[in-house]
C-alpha cells in the first residue's frame, strides 16, 4: 500500500503543499520497509521533517492570526505523540507495520484533508 498525492490534499499554500508532498514520499518509503533495521533511518527522516514542517506551519498560522491555532497545535501534538510511540516501539525492536500504516493514512486523510486545508485556506495568499 502507498499513499498517492492528488488534488484533494492541495491546501492552496505552495510551500506547505511541497512539504506535504515530501511527507508522502517519506511515508511511502516507510511503507516499503519490512524490518526494524529498514524502518529506523526512514523514521528518523520522517520525524525530522515532521517537526520542521509543523513548526513552519504553526509559525505561518500564528503570523496570520489564525483563530484555530491552539486546536491545530493540539492536533500536531497528538500526531507527534503517536509518531513518538511508534518510534519507541521501533527502538525496542518492534515493527508494527499496521499501526504505521494507520498513523500515515490518518495523517493524510484526516489532518491534511480537514485541518490543514481549513487552516491554510485562511492564510492562503489571494491571487
Amino acid at each position: 500500500m502507498t499513499l498517492e498525492w492528488n488534488d484533494r490534499y492541495v491546501t492552496g499554500h505552495a510551500e506547505m503543499d511541497a512539504q506535504h508532498r515530501h511527507l508522502f514520499v517519506l511515508i511511502n518509503s516507510m511503507m516499503l520497509a519490512n524490518t526494524v533495521d529498514d524502518i529506523k533511518p526512514l523514521l528518523m527522516q520522517l520525524y525530522r521533517h515532521t517537526r520542521e514542517h509543523f513548526q513552519q506551519e504553526e509559525d505561518l498560522l500564528r503570523s496570520k492570526g489564525y483563530p484555530g491555532l491552539a486546536a491545530h497545535i493540539k492536533g500536531h501534538n497528538l500526531l507527534l505523540g503517536r509518531l513518538n510511540a511508534f518510534s519507541v516501539e521501533v527502538g525496542q525492536g518492534i515493527f508494527n507495520k499496521p499501526e504505521m500504516i494507520k498513523l500515515a493514512t490518518d495523517w493524510a486523510m484526516n489532518h491534511i484533508v480537514h485541518d490543514d486545508i481549513r487552516a491554510l485556506n485562511y492564510v492562503a495568499p489571494t491571487p
